[in-house]
């Protein structure tokens, strides 16, 4: 699976790599099944236009499923110390932080108004 990595103004800086299994039902058991290649820190993998508010996931399973079930438009930093360095567009004016918790198996929403630079 191959996304377009995004910078503040919307130009494509880098690409986010995640290598499947051939049967296409999880991630390949290789050294490192996501990779990354350009610059990506600042940057998001978009998968919706910006809207005023918006959330931000780590990875891109959680923020098309926050995406489809909460009709949320969400983008995704990549990492998740990239979620503090994105470079976000004017328009956004409130940032949802989307969390996947392994040990609860539950998506848990938590809150944060940030003003973009």
């Amino acid at each position: 699976m191959v996304a377009a990595v995004q910078n503040g103004q919307g130009r494509l800086t880098g690409i986010h790599r995640t290598f499947l299994k051939p049967e296409g039902d999880g991630k390949a058991f290789v050294t490192s099944s996501k990779k990354m290649a350009g610059v990506v820190w600042g940057g998001a993998i978009r998968l919706c236009p910006a809207a005023a508010t918006l959330g931000i996931a780590e990875g891109i399973e959680t923020a098309l499923s926050v995406t489809l079930a909460a009709h949320l438009p969400v983008w995704v930093a990549g990492s998740l110390g990239n979620m503090a360095a994105l470079d976000l567009p004017p328009v956004v004016k409130d940032l949802e932080r989307i969390q996947f918790s392994h040990d609860h198996i539950r998506q848990r929403r938590s809150s944060f108004g940030i003003r973009p630079a």
